[in-house]
Formats: structure tokens, C-alpha cells, sequence
């Protein structure tokens, strides 16, 4: 029979009592799954535990079962004499002593009460940690958290190969999978951005293949393609291909993202699978088809322009040739170059993450066709951008990560400063330089620096929503918030499980919105894989206005959710890419739910209207007024002579600071 949750706490307190009576360690965390016992006594406790896992005994036969192995292990007896002996000894003993503590005490009975109240709920409490110890143990058992590749149906029941082409940037990694891709009869392409999944589709599709193009906003030509190129995000892993290609594979180690690489790697049903990446990730590869028993061949690549440091520092007095690409880790520092450079006589493109693709691409296209001198760029132009970039100018080192600033990592030197001389594109060598000696010996000891080994341990696995209905299940507590957290508590024996603040963030949103019941868990789970922002207080406004929205339409109160944005032509940049992010939200939810997001077409308008906008803006914004000059009005710490932020008013720099702190 299957034992309830009142007989299994009952059967753990009296385990725990009889351990208490040999002098065991008794902590209710080691009972009865961990306890600290002899081997021996261990084995026997273990085929006590899997009856009582069975649900075929009761606690009371169990519980004299474990005295029959006990006996038979020679503990020792007491006698019936000396157990009455004891019983009395320790009677008259507590009766003497709550006697001098009544006399003592006038509140002995409130005192008392307390105590017993207090012991209650700490028993109580023991009660449940053993009870989630129980279950823990027994989620960690099941085939969807301890055998996760099996999860993969489509992918498992193939014979799958794995290709990995590794090598630095520039090796002809991705041309040489897409040349496969576009020969199969039918095929993937799942890259980290819609910028890339947009740049193979437009690629394919040039070359006279069937291909749809698919990401979390849109969905284009997806009927009667034979090929499809997609955002990872969106995989589908029940579809069938010849052939996949996976780009960027070192993702795998990305703790925000890299799970959906993961997924990709062991569970795109194709029979070959093309992966594209840096060669950190080899063991990781090598690894993953050890353990989907698929086959795997590793090609190495080797960069196909040349890529040397600058000699000397750059010369901030001139301003250096044309195709160059500054790069900065802030929109902040992005949009101040920006304007250092135009007040010194410069055309100048900017990419950023806040930036939608299309305004990317458009700010690419003209620093390609010459119409601007200069690119101004965060680490986003380290993918998805083949530009003819002569020069990589490191304009700071440091890149805040979310927690605090760190100096950059060698595979990120190696991502970015890789753009520089792109072959068949850029016909000289690619330099990698910087207005300071310091960071450029930094940048050269980066970049030749080797790379530290990375094992399964390193990727990052996510829940799927059968993990979550799981968890909820086993728990009978239906909270999203509540499931991510004991998801991460449970963990996984190979992968590494981690939940950001961000994801709970929007778990506790969405519990407080559709309540915790088990019937919305679906809908709490839908928006918890969403896009959402929780850095931007407005963006995070908006999600969770469309949450709202959502909910009312679930209870008859309205038909559909509205999109609440509008055109504003005189609105500030700032204002402008926080609408265009809105949209791509709402983009989002219109691609999974047309039926309830019916303002689709509206929404794609405003896109349009936004995209524009702000290439408008960037194109004409002065927002600092400058005399035309041959250098950049830079400046340097006057301790360490390190270079300043763009117009600091401080005369030393952080770290001279922080020294003399």
C-alpha cells in the first residue's frame, strides 16, 4: 500500500527515537535517508528504506523489522529491571526539578507552555525538513531530473553525428556548416540572435533554398520551407532535419542562456549536427556525445587574415584611420564616444544591445558602405556582424557582468578583437590596439593567454515545464516561485542548475498575479519564459501590464490584451528604445498567442515607426556641441596615467582612488 505523508513522518520519528536510544546521531536531516551509521548497519537500513519506499509495509512492521536487525547486530540490551530502574530514577529526577523551578518561578505554568509551544513547533518543523529531504531524494531518482537527455524523445531514437568545426573567429567556422545545410534535403540553423538567424536566412534564401525564418517576434515564409533559420530559443525539438547547425556552441557556459544551447546540443532531432564555436568547449562536446552515445568528429579551423597588436598606444592627438571600431561596455560610454568623435569631425555608427536588429543592422550598413567613418560598439558586435572592421580599439577593459566590474575574460578578447580584418571583407591584417600601454599589454596577455578547461559541470541546465509539474506534484504547492527554488535545491549530479534572481523575480509576479492554484501553473510558466526585462523598471511595468491584461481576458473581462504604445515622433532616444523593446515583448507574446495578442500588425508598424526613429536620432544626435578638431579631447590619471571615461571630471581614476581610500 502507499504510505501517507502522516505515516511518514510518523515511520521517521520512530526511527529517530530508536537511533536517540543507541547514542546515534540523530539530526532529523539524517533520517532516515543519510544516516550516520556503520556500513553494516547502513546495508540494513537501506533495504528497510526501499520497503518502505515500495509502499508495502506499515510503519509498525517496519519498525519491528528494524528491531529484528538491530538485535541480530548485537546491541546492546537493557533489561527489563534496570529499564523500570531508570524510568523512575529520571521521574523523580524531573519532578524534583520542576518543583524548585515552580518555587522559584511564580509563571512556571506560563513558562512551561511556552516551552512545550516552542518544542511543538520545532518538532513540527524537523517533520517537514525530513518530509522535503524525502521527496528531494526521490525527485533526484526520477528519469526527468537524473537521466535529462532522455527527455529528447525525437533526438534519442536517431543515430545522430556531431560535427564540430572550433577555431578562433574568422576561420570559416559557420560558411563551411551552412555549405552543408544548404546541400540537405532539409535542415536548422539556431543561432543566439535574431540578427544572425536573419543574416543565414537572407544568405540561404539568396541561394535559391526553401528557408523560413523564425524568432521570438516573427515568422516569416515558414510554409512549404524545407530549411529554417531560427533564434536557439525556439528550437523544436520534436521536428525532424538532415541536417542542424548550432552556432556559437561555447554558450553552453553562459549561466543566463546557456541551458538552451544545452537543449540543442543533445536534443535537435537531425542526423548531423554542425556545432560552431570556440574551442573551450571541446571536452564539453566530446563529453555530451559520450553521454547521448552519439558520434562526434572535432575540425579545427584556423584564422584565415591575420591579426597582430599595435606596436605603440594610439595617439589620441589624431584621430585614427577610417574602420575603426571602438569598443566600449556601457550604452552610456557607447553614445560618448559617439559624441566625442562627431565633435572632432566625425560620421559615426553605434551598435548596442538596446538596439532592435534592424536599427543594428542599418547602423552596419552604413559604417559597409562608407557613409560613416567609425563604428562605436559594445562587446554585441563580437557576434553576428561581419563588418569590414581595419582596426579594434579597446577603448576600457573592464565590463560590469551584473554582479561588478571585472577586466575581460580571454575568450572575450578573443571574441571581439577577432573582428578586426575579416577575410574576404577587410583586405589588411586586423589590429587590436588601445589609448593606453597598460591595457594594450593587458589586452596582448589576454589574448595569448590559454584557456582554462571547462567540463560538464560548466553547463548550465534549465527547467522544462514537466520538471516544474513535477516538483509541484510532489510537493502539492503549485507556487512558480516555490518550484524554481526547489528545482535549484535539488540540482542535478552533472549540470550545473542555476536560477537567476531575475528569473524568481518574475516567478513571484506571476504567483501573485494568477495566484498559485495548479490550474494557471501553465499560464505562470508561459510568462516566466518570456523576455522579460526586470532591469528596466518601465520594461518590467509594461510585461507585467500585459500579465494583467492576460488575466482579465482568462476571466471573460475582455476579449484581447491591449498594446498601450503609440507613436510619439518627438520622443527622446531613450524613451524611443524603451518603446521598441516594449513592442518586441509584445511581438513575443502575438507569435504564441494570436488569438488573445491581436494587435500584431499595429505592433509591427510601431516597430517600424520606432526602428526608424531611432536611426533618426542617432544619425543627428549632438548632444554635446564641439569645435571641429584633429584629435579627441581625451584625459589621463594624473598618479597612474591610465585614460579617463570621455569628459570625466575627475583627475584620477577609480582604482588611484580607491587606493588612496
Amino acid at each position: 500500500m502507499t504510505l501517507t505523508t502522516d505515516k511518514r513522518i510518523e515511520l521517521t520519528e520512530k526511527l529517530r527515537a530508536v537511533f536517540v536510544q543507541h547514542g546515534r546521531d540523530a539530526r532529523v536531516e539524517h533520517v532516515p535517508f543519510f544516516l550516520d551509521l556503520p556500513p553494516e548497519q547502513q546495508e540494513a537500513v537501506k533495504k528497510i528504506l526501499k520497503k518502505f519506499r515500495s509502499g508495502s509495509h506499515t510503519p509498525e512492521s517496519l519498525l519491528e523489522e528494524y528491531h529484528r536487525w538491530n538485535d541480530g547486530l548485537g546491541a546492546p540490551k537493557v533489561q527489563p529491571t534496570q529499564k523500570t530502574f531508570i524510568k523512575s530514577v529520571n521521574r523523580v529526577a524531573s519532578q524534583s526539578l520542576k518543583q524548585a523551578h515552580r518555587n522559584s518561578s511564580p509563571d512556571f505554568e506560563k513558562d512551561q507552555a511556552r516551552a512545550e509551544k516552542k518544542e511543538k513547533k520545532a518538532a513540527n518543523k524537523r517533520q517537514k525538513n525530513a518530509l522535503e529531504i524525502a521527496l528531494i531524494a526521490a525527485l533526484r531518482e526520477n528519469r526527468e531530473f537524473s537521466d535529462y537527455k532522455d527527455v529528447f524523445f525525437a533526438a534519442r531514437a536517431k543515430k545522430r553525428k556531431m560535427v564540430a568545426f572550433l577555431g578562433p573567429t574568422n576561420s570559416g567556422k559557420t560558411h563551411a556548416a551552412m555549405e552543408a545545410l544548404r546541400t540537405a534535403h532539409s535542415g536548422v540553423y539556431l543561432g543566439p540572435l535574431r540578427l544572425m538567424a536573419l543574416e543565414n536566412y537572407d544568405r540561404l534564401r539568396e541561394k535559391g533554398v526553401k528557408v523560413g525564418l523564425l524568432t521570438g517576434e516573427e515568422r516569416v515564409d515558414l510554409e512549404g520551407a524545407t530549411h529554417v533559420c531560427q533564434t536557439i530559443e525556439t528550437a523544436d525539438f520534436n521536428q525532424n532535419y538532415e541536417v542542424a547547425v548550432i552556432d556559437e556552441i561555447q554558450l553552453l557556459t553562459d549561466k543566463d542562456r546557456g541551458g538552451y544551447w544545452l537543449n540543442a546540443a543533445i536534443g535537435i532531432a537531425a542526423d548531423v549536427v554542425y556545432l560552431c564555436g570556440a574551442p573551450i568547449v571541446e571536452n564539453i562536446l566530446r563529453d555530451l556525445a559520450e553521454l547521448t552515445g552519439d558520434e562526434i568528429e572535432v575540425v579545427y579551423t584556423h584564422r584565415m587574415s591575420p591579426l597582430v597588436f599595435a606596436e605603440y598606444k594610439e595617439d589620441p592627438k589624431k584621430l585614427p584611420e577610417p574602420g575603426t571600431a571602438f569598443i566600449c561596455f556601457s550604452r552610456k560610454n557607447v553614445l560618448l564616444w559617439k559624441d566625442m568623435l562627431e565633435g572632432a569631425g566625425a560620421n559615426v555608427s553605434v551598435v548596442y544591445g538596446a538596439l532592435s536588429p534592424e536599427v543594428r543592422k542599418e547602423q552596419s550598413r552604413r559604417f559597409r558602405d562608407g557613409e560613416t567613418d567609425y563604428l562605436v560598439a559594445t562587446d554585441a558586435v563580437g557576434m553576428g556582424l561581419n563588418l569590414p572592421i581595419h582596426k579594434i580599439l579597446f577603448t576600457e577593459t573592464e565590463k560590469f557582468d551584473g554582479e561588478g566590474f571585472r577586466r575581460l575574460a580571454p575568450q572575450e578578447v578573443k571574441q571581439i578583437g577577432g573582428r578586426a580584418g575579416r577575410y574576404g571583407i577587410a583586405s589588411e591584417a586586423g589590429i587590436i590596439t588601445s589609448y593606453d600601454a597598460k591595457d594594450l599589454h593587458f589586452l596582448r596577455q589576454r589574448y595569448e593567454a590559454p584557456e582554462s578547461e571547462k567540463g560538464l559541470t560548466d553547463v548550465h541546465m534549465k527547467p522544462t515545464a514537466a520538471h516544474i509539474r513535477k516538483i509541484c506534484e510532489s510537493f502539492n504547492n503549485y507556487s512558480l516561485e516555490f518550484a524554481l527554488r526547489k528545482f535549484q535545491k535539488i540540482g542535478h549530479e552533472i549540470f550545473s542548475v542555476d536560477i537567476s534572481e531575475e528569473t524568481l523575480l518574475v516567478a513571484e509576479k506571476m504567483d501573485r498575479i494568477f495566484g498559485t492554484d495548479a490550474s494557471s501553473l501553465s499560464v505562470r510558466w508561459f510568462f516566466g519564459i518570456a523576455p522579460a526585462d526586470t532591469k528596466s523598471e518601465d520594461a518590467f511595468s509594461y510585461f507585467l501590464d500585459l500579465a494583467v491584461g492576460y488575466k482579465k481576458v482568462l476571466n471573460k473581462e475582455k476579449n484581447t490584451v491591449d498594446l498601450f504604445i503609440y507613436e510619439d515622433p518627438g520622443a527622446r532616444l531613450e524613451y524611443a528604445e524603451a518603446q521598441r523593446k516594449n513592442l518586441t515583448v509584445y511581438l513575443w507574446f502575438a507569435n504564441k498567442k494570436p488569438d488573445i495578442f491581436q494587435d500584431k500588425e499595429r505592433a509591427q508598424e510601431l516597430a517600424a515607426f520606432y526602428d526608424g526613429l531611432i536611426n533618426k536620432l542617432l544619425a543627428g544626435n549632438k548632444r554635446v556641441t564641439r569645435k571641429k578638431t584633429m584629435g579627441l579631447p581625451l584625459s589621463f590619471c594624473t598618479e597612474c596615467k591610465a585614460m579617463m571615461p570621455p569628459f570625466s571630471q575627475f583627475s584620477v581614476c577609480r582604482d588611484c582612488y580607491s587606493q588612496r581610500r
